[in-house]
């Protein structure tokens, strides 16, 4: 699997595989939305960086990266806001492949990297683990401005 970042003529394939990533967790996402972080994207912003995943050049997947200080942690954080591996291409191993691009990638870059994850997703859960995730001790809130 390559890993590489958004390129503009990627608009379509990311528009699609976030469509269909949105749909597997039955949200619904405006189309702006998604235009919005993929112009960001494309922009080279230091606060997210899109990827794409192909094997032989066929677009495979995505994720999202989102970047913040953590004064607690000293350092950056990287979050793997979204990752969407096509359905033929699950369970190959390539959520392994991309972790170990992270690690690597980010090696004295980044303090910590996270994730969440939908609690009823307990595949992906027990690969998260296995690739050495762990549960946050702490609960997220938020509040819509």
């Amino acid at each position: 699997m390559d890993i590489r970042d958004f390129e503009r003529e990627d608009i379509n394939v990311y528009l699609e595989m976030s469509n269909d990533f949105y749909a597997s967790i039955h949200t619904k996402i405006l189309m702006r939305h998604l235009a919005l972080t993929f112009n960001l994207c494309i922009e080279k912003s230091p606060h997210i960086r899109g990827l794409i995943f192909e094997i032989t050049n066929i677009p495979i997947g995505f994720s999202l990266l989102t970047f913040t200080y953590s004064n607690e942690l000293g350092g950056l954080c990287l979050w793997i806001d979204e990752i969407y591996i096509s359905p033929d291409y699950q369970n190959k191993g390539l959520t392994r492949k991309f972790i170990d691009f992270l690690l690597s990638e980010y090696k004295d870059k980044v303090k910590i990297i996270s994730l969440e994850v939908e609690e009823s997703n307990m595949h992906a859960i027990n690969v998260y683990k296995h690739l050495g995730f762990r549960d946050a001790e702490n609960k997220s809130m938020y509040r819509w401005v």
